[in-house]
């Protein structure tokens, strides 16, 4: 995802077609200064925090998981940690009527996620944010795979 503060020629040419735009965590650094940029031009921003919380499990993936060709995402240990102070070097709390969605993992079950991991970030992120959405993503592929069963997403 290119940087929309430093780099912002991508978010110029599509902001006039949207009403909501992406910002990627992947380190705690310049959210802040991209939901501005956000919000600056009118819309809300889909805050991208699945870093926050996951990472491929490289080391020990569990070798019974659905989709083996995928990487084995794992919740963090230290993920409420983590959390905590994204929010708080973010200032996200200020920010919190600028944020359409927390988009907490993107396809979570393709990339061999748990429920019970899915549902652990949910219940941390939505005390600090009560009344933002929570946001997943899935493929199609897991769709077809499961046929509609099996997917459960957090209960928040």
């Amino acid at each position: 995802m290119q940087d929309i503060v430093n780099q912002p020629q991508h978010f110029l040419e599509i902001t006039a077609q949207n009403s909501v735009n992406l910002v990627v965590t992947d380190s705690e650094q310049n959210t802040e200064a991209q939901i501005s940029a956000v919000t600056a031009s009118g819309k809300k921003a889909i805050v991208f925090v699945s870093s926050r919380f996951f990472a491929p499990d490289l080391v020990n993936p569990d070798p019974h998981r659905t989709f083996p060709q995928n990487p084995d995402y794992k919740l963090l240990p230290d993920y409420v940690s983590r959390w905590n102070a994204f929010v708080q070097a973010n200032h996200l709390k200020n920010h919190a009527q600028e944020i359409a969605t927390f988009y907490l993992a993107d396809e979570p079950y393709w990339n061999n996620m748990t429920y019970e991991d899915l549902q652990a970030a949910a219940l941390l992120v939505k005390p600090h944010f009560p009344t933002t959405p929570i946001s997943l993503v899935e493929s199609i592929l897991v769709l077809d795979h499961h046929n509609g069963s099996h997917l459960r997403v957090p209960d928040i």
